[in-house]
């Protein structure tokens, strides 16, 4: 009978915890639907219920979360996204920082160098994707080595890497953000291309930064 007995609690204390984390994961199923669904609703309020579908290599959730980085700064808060494309990722930060009475620096040369389709100038399709939110946008088309302070009007406390992804020129875009971005800003970095070590990964990039800040 004790062991019986000893069986069932257990039986029982692994249904109850099962019960418990089911609840927690469709809880959490929930709070993201209904993020998603205000997120969509939102976007369709400032005139970019179409800015999902701006070719992009970005993913939704990236975008999203882009979203909720820009609307979580301080008011009037200054965002800098280097490597604009055709405006989606812009989108979705100036979406955000229109909650909080931000702005966006794009930089770009918008000649498509280093995209996989080849060279071609995409500034017309970026100012017509983004012409629902262009008062919170200044493009400024040049090569990220020519950032600097006095471009900028704003304190950036988002930037927003995305340009060249190779990895040395990832690497200067980290300096040029470090050199900018304010002491409590949020660096946000896109994926890199396949790294061929551990030495070449993004994390190392990183560390690399700060060792030289040392």
């Amino acid at each position: 009978m004790l062991f019986r007995s000893q069986y069932s609690q257990s039986l029982c204390g692994r249904v109850e915890r099962a019960a418990a984390r089911s609840f927690y994961y469709r809880s959490r199923a929930l709070v993201s639907a209904i993020e998603i669904l205000a997120h969509g609703l939102y976007m369709r309020r400032i005139g970019l219920a179409s800015a999902r579908r701006i070719p992009t290599y970005t993913s939704r959730n990236e975008l999203r979360t882009l979203f909720r980085l820009a609307a979580w700064m301080p008011s009037g808060s200054g965002v800098l996204e280097i490597g604009a494309y055709t405006g989606a990722s812009a989108c979705f930060l100036a979406a955000g920082a229109s909650q909080v009475e931000g702005h966006v620096y794009c930089v770009d040369t918008w000649g498509n160098e280093t995209m996989p389709e080849g060279e071609r100038d995409t500034f017309a399709e970026f100012t017509r994707n983004t012409h629902p939110v262009r008062q919170r946008i200044t493009p400024l088309r040049m090569p990220s080595r020519e950032i600097h302070r006095g471009l900028f009007r704003h304190e950036l406390r988002l930037i927003f890497i995305d340009g060249d992804h190779g990895y040395e020129q990832v690497g200067e875009d980290l300096r040029i953000a470090d050199r900018v971005l304010t002491a409590d800003g949020v660096l946000a970095m896109h994926r890199s291309e396949e790294h061929t070590s551990e030495l070449q990964s993004p994390c190392n990039l990183v560390c690399r930064l700060l060792l030289e800040k040392k």
